[in-house]
C-alpha cells in the first residue's frame, strides 16, 4: 500500500520489481460446525483507481534481482519436502552490497534531488 501511494504520488523513490501483494482485507468467519470461510471485504486501490490486487505496483526504478540472489540455499532434497509440513518463516537476509536493488538504491540516495520546474 505505502510503495503504491509514493509512486501513484510522485512523493518517493521506489526500487526493485513489479510486485503484487494482498491487496485486499479478509474476514475469517467461524461456523458452529468448526469450518470457517475467509470472506473478502474490501480490495485496495490506488490514487488513480486501479487495482493493486490485479495491476501490482510498479517501481519508479526497475531492478531485477538476479537469481544466485533469490536462491535460499535449498538443496533438491530440502525443496522436496511434503507441502504439508510447515516451517517457520526464514529470517530476512542482511542486506549486501552486492544486492542489485541495494546499490540501486544508494544511488538514488547520493543523486542530487531535481528541482521542480
Amino acid at each position: 500500500m505505502l510503495a503504491s501511494a509514493m509512486v501513484t504520488a510522485h512523493r518517493g523513490d521506489v526500487v526493485g520489481e513489479r510486485t503484487f501483494g494482498l491487496a485486499s482485507e479478509q474476514k475469517l468467519i467461524t461456523i458452529p460446525d468448526g469450518s470457517a470461510l475467509i470472506l473478502t471485504v474490501a480490495n485496495y486501490y490506488n490514487a488513480g483507481g486501479k487495482s493493486i490486487l490485479e495491476e501490482g505496483v510498479t517501481p519508479a526504478e526497475v531492478v531485477r534481482q538476479e537469481a544466485a540472489a533469490l536462491d535460499d540455499g535449498a538443496d533438491d532434497e530440502d525443496s522436496s519436502a511434503s507441502a504439508a509440513q510447515t516451517t517457520a518463516p526464514a529470517e530476512p537476509k542482511p542486506l549486501s552490497p552486492e544486492d542489485a536493488v541495494f546499490k540501486k538504491a544508494v544511488e538514488l540516495l547520493k543523486t542530487p534531488a531535481k528541482k521542480a520546474a
